[in-house]
């Protein structure tokens, strides 16, 4: 039995055929024709875009302070700044609480009062329970007590 004779070249092995790379060619072009060519975007992300945007606007109309020039090309316009300024600030606004939490007045209630002193009833006497030489007393007669 003689050996097959080894063929050099043709695809190395786990590389992708011409099927499947048209294919995946195919899928992708058709995800890009659905989408719009942009990947998902949270309303968040737009938010945000917009709000730049509308703050760069205000900024380019923004009136100058007396006596200073401003740049080539920038057109201060009050009515315009005040448009800009509150769409930025309502865009603002409407993205903030996807930025920052909202805190929120917890209602506590107050701790229980604290347990009276402790007290040893002795015959009908209150005992203070802090008493050194009380306690020592209501234990001697009690220890009488019980030996006879």
């Amino acid at each position: 039995m003689t050996p097959k004779p080894k063929h050099p070249g043709g695809r190395p092995p786990g590389s992708r055929n011409k099927a499947t790379i048209e294919r995946e060619e195919k899928a992708r072009i058709a995800e890009q024709m659905l989408t719009g060519g942009r990947p998902d975007r949270l309303g968040k992300d737009i938010l945000r875009d917009f709000m730049e945007l509308f703050a760069g606007m205000a900024a380019a109309h923004q009136p100058l302070p007396p006596g200073v020039v401003g740049l080539q090309g920038r057109e201060p316009d009050e009515a315009k700044f005040e448009k800009y300024a509150r769409l930025a600030m309502e865009a603002a606004a409407r993205l903030a609480p996807y930025q920052s939490p909202t805190f929120r007045a917890i209602m506590m209630t107050p701790p229980p009062p604290p347990p009276p002193d402790p007290k040893m009833i002795d015959g009908g006497k209150v005992v203070d329970m802090h008493d050194a030489e009380s306690l020592s007393r209501v234990y001697q007669r009690r220890v009488q007590a019980v030996r006879g």
